[in-house]
């Protein structure tokens, strides 16, 4: 091979390394933990640039009570929210947060056993208060980002159709009916940070030059 062709995979290995350092870190996994019934817990969770916060969960249905824990982890471009709480048949919550940075879309899984249901709604303000109770309300006053629901075992998704979002405010109405149950369910939220398929192209340059090293040692 030529040199001139050397020069140019040399500089796509070096522009690979360039988009590699200015992309955002890779976060750890973080944890949040909110009261059912409690007011709004200030407990961040921060991924690719998203933060999680603000949450509160009021009960609806049943008395349900305990906490609600958070663990968050990312795969690159994409943060997963797993949630563990504990709805006994006939039980409701309504759970509320904040997500702050580059927000483009949601994935809900719901993993309930029976019948179990949840219905969540992505607005670009506050859900606002319900007259007389002064707690949030589930009705989105300003642009509604996403209105998705998931039954048991059964997942849903969203991309933003007005394309990224800087502020989104969360709602969930999670529930169980006669005979259901629920511990647990995940959710992802897509980010605009670049998924790192840098370091594919980095070493598929680096591959290449060490083939065309071979070849010139080969051939001396």
């Amino acid at each position: 091979m030529s040199s001139r062709l050397s020069t140019v995979l040399t500089l796509v290995v070096l522009g690979a390394l360039c988009l590699t350092a200015s992309a955002s870190p890779l976060c750890t996994d973080s944890t949040a933990t909110f009261n059912i019934g409690g007011g709004v817990t200030n407990d961040p969770v921060s991924c690719l640039g998203l933060t999680f916060n603000n949450w509160q969960a009021i009960a609806k249905i049943g008395s349900p009570s305990g906490s609600i824990a958070v663990a968050g982890y990312d795969t690159g471009s994409t943060v997963f929210l797993d949630f563990s709480l504990v709805l006994l048949s006939n039980q409701d919550i309504n759970v509320y947060f904040t997500v702050t940075g580059p927000l483009l879309g949601i994935d809900l899984f719901n993993g309930g056993s029976g019948p179990t249901l949840i219905i969540e709604k992505a607005c670009s303000v506050g859900f606002g208060e319900v007259p007389g109770n002064n707690r949030p309300a589930s009705r989105c006053t300003g642009t509604l980002l996403a209105d998705i629901n998931a039954m048991s075992n059964g997942s849903s998704n969203f991309l933003f159709t007005g394309g990224q979002s800087n502020l989104t405010y969360i709602f969930k109405d999670i529930g169980t009916q006669s005979g259901g149950a629920m511990s647990d369910f995940t959710e992802s939220f897509h980010t605009s940070v670049p998924e790192p398929t840098t370091f594919v192209l980095l070493g598929a340059g680096l591959l290449v030059i060490g083939a065309i090293a071979r070849r010139r040692r080969a051939t001396k």
